[in-house]
């Protein structure tokens, strides 16, 4: 958890130096997940 903590921070002030948007990498079994709860509750 500290990593990701750090990792954040570092975007964070990258974000900042550089007045850009970050994109994060974001895992397809996340967006699986979402898609399955999504199905489900309809």
């Amino acid at each position: 958890e500290a990593m990701q903590l750090r990792y954040l921070s570092t975007l964070n002030v990258i974000a900042n130096e550089k007045n850009s948007t970050i994109v994060f990498p974001f895992p397809i079994e996340l967006g699986e997940l979402f898609k399955a709860a999504a199905t489900k509750s309809r």
